[in-house]
């Protein structure tokens, strides 16, 4: 939450996107009602990756380790 924040006072026209394996949990509706746009999708799966990565001006890279 604190970086959306953060994007969302210093740029308040951004659009902000994410890519979740988890695309339905509560995390991620939490993000939705901030306004992030939720795609589907896992760093193994190279489609997910061309439409999350379609059109973005910017990344913002947040993972876990391989496992956890």
């Amino acid at each position: 939450g604190a970086t959306i924040d953060f994007l969302r006072t210093r740029h308040p026209d951004i659009r902000l996107r994410t890519l979740s394996r988890r695309a339905q949990d509560v995390a991620t509706e939490r993000l939705r009602s901030l306004g992030v746009e939720v795609l589907a999708g896992d760093y193994g799966d190279t489609a997910s990756l061309k439409r999350a990565l379609t059109g973005i001006d910017g990344l913002f890279l947040n993972t876990t380790f391989i496992g956890s």
